[in-house]
């Protein structure tokens, strides 16, 4: 998947397609990759890496967390 189709899904879409990619065992790394990521724009985006799934990053003052 190119960047743009990414870009075009929306959040829970674009969590459900890297979380397949990690469950059938790639590299997170390299699925940000694929699709022309960098880790810091994930970052940026909103996706946040936990154990071996991805969510997306709570906001500020969301939960009581600020990022």
């Amino acid at each position: 998947m190119d960047r743009e189709t990414f870009g075009k899904l929306q959040m829970t879409e674009r969590i459900a397609y890297i979380n397949e990619k990690l469950a059938a065992g790639e590299d997170y790394e390299k699925i940000l990759a694929g699709v022309g990521l960098t880790l810091r724009e994930a970052g940026v985006a909103g996706f946040i890496k936990v154990g071996k799934e991805v969510r997306e990053k709570p906001g500020k003052g969301d939960n009581g967390f600020a990022w």
